[in-house]
């Protein structure tokens, strides 16, 4: 988002503006992005468990996916908090549960391709 917001002030001619206003929003966003996430979590410890809940699951792990991440230490937090949430999820009784596997292979393949092969012997 913030990428798109630059490109923005770029094409009207309006870098100093975001200059100033890009520390602004970024704190809020970021603080916006941590409110969806707790309430995720809230959701996801309340109601995670019903059989129908698989696509509680798959927003939440979508939303973090696509989470921007700046830096590798960023990209890092972000792949761990997906790993958990799918970790969390495939071990979850739910209708679907054979595709949220699917997609944490599918996941881990793109991220590191020798843990999934390991995960694939496993499951």
């Amino acid at each position: 988002m913030l990428k798109k917001l630059r490109v923005l002030f770029q094409i009207t001619g309006m870098n100093a503006l975001f200059a100033n206003i890009n520390p602004i929003f970024t704190t809020i966003y970021t603080s916006f992005r941590e409110k969806i996430a707790q309430c995720y979590d809230f959701t996801l410890d309340k109601v995670g468990m019903d059989i129908q809940s698989y696509s509680i699951w798959n927003d939440y792990i979508h939303f973090l996916r696509n989470v921007e991440a700046v830096g590798s230490y960023a990209e890092n937090q972000r792949i761990t908090a997906v790993r958990k949430v799918y970790q969390r999820g495939v071990i979850t009784p739910m209708l679907n549960i054979e595709q949220l596997w699917k997609d944490y292979i599918a996941y881990e393949s793109s991220i590191n391709p020798m843990i999934a092969e390991k995960m694939q012997q496993v499951g």
